[in-house]
């Protein structure tokens, strides 16, 4: 269409028709307009498709086909307990989010999970929870904004959803539990948790990928796996202020606040929400 257009003779830019380049021989119409519509009717058109392509559009269809499913678990979850649902984004609205990016750096994750996190406080969505009888919950410093939501202040006001890693117990990262391991033995002093915790930030953050850093987006996932009867973190714990965890001097490894590790595990039928200071192992 850009070709046609300049050749009909338009003003282009303040040049007139009489000074645009003619084209050549090879470019005019040589068929008549009845011929043309002819070939139309016949179905003359061009035909393409790229192998590529088609491959990646069935992975993304696969890929919206299990993030559907886990979107409607989420929803029968959030209903089981009375969670109100209000405002909730279409499975449509998300399906829309989840573009060739998020099927590109899904495949990082171990299990590509989708989640909604509902608005509102965590501490009614923990009691619903412990309500419905799914379980008992312990929470250590629940009022702490810098432990348990990112440093953020105020509670959400509108729904999120993430892809996270699902997988039932995360594997240990072999570079950050062999520091660990010549920490104890004090030939890596300078190893603690708060430096643990940003090597697992940054070499996240190296593949393009965010990390959990707030008890509100991990809350649905310990409630779906915790209502399909397989809880997550039975073997292994989350932590859930790796972004914001700060540098303390040793004499304020015990401070309550800012340089203490926050995590989630599930152990005797329990989730704990725990804490471990910096020199803690």
């Amino acid at each position: 269409m850009g070709i046609l257009d300049v050749f009909r003779g338009k003003k282009k830019g303040g040049v007139e028709d009489s000074q645009l380049p003619l084209p050549p021989e090879s470019l005019k119409f040589t068929g008549s307009v009845g011929e043309i519509r002819e070939q139309v009717k016949t179905g003359a058109y061009r035909t393409a498709f790229s192998p590529e392509l088609e491959e990646q559009d069935k992975e993304r269809a696969e890929f919206h086909q299990k993030m559907e499913k886990y979107y409607t678990a989420m929803k029968a979850c959030f209903k089981k307990l009375r969670i109100s649902t209000e405002g909730a984004p279409s499975w449509e609205a998300v399906k829309k989010g989840l573009n060739s990016e998020v099927l590109q750096k899904s495949v990082h994750l171990g299990k590509p999970t989708l989640i909604l996190v509902p608005p509102g406080d965590f501490e009614s969505k923990l009691k619903a929870y412990c309500q419905y009888g799914g379980g008992e919950a312990m929470w250590d410093r629940m009022k702490n904004r810098e432990l348990w939501f990112g440093g953020v202040k105020e509670d959400p006001a509108e729904w999120r959803v993430f892809v996270v890693d699902g997988k039932l117990n995360i594997d240990a990262d072999p570079e950050i539990v062999r520091d660990r391991a010549l920490a104890k033995r004090g030939a890596h002093p300078e190893t603690d948790n708060f430096r643990m915790c940003k090597v697992w930030v940054r070499k996240n953050a190296e593949l393009g990928l965010d990390v959990v850093n707030d008890v509100q987006v991990y809350f649905p996932l310990f409630l779906r796996s915790q209502l399909e009867g397989k809880p997550i973190d039975e073997k292994s714990c989350t932590v859930l202020n790796g972004k914001n965890v700060q540098s303390l001097p040793p004499a304020d490894s015990g401070n309550f606040g800012s340089g203490q590790v926050a995590f989630g595990f599930f152990r005797h039928f329990t989730f704990h929400f725990d804490t471990r200071n910096q020199r803690e192992y």
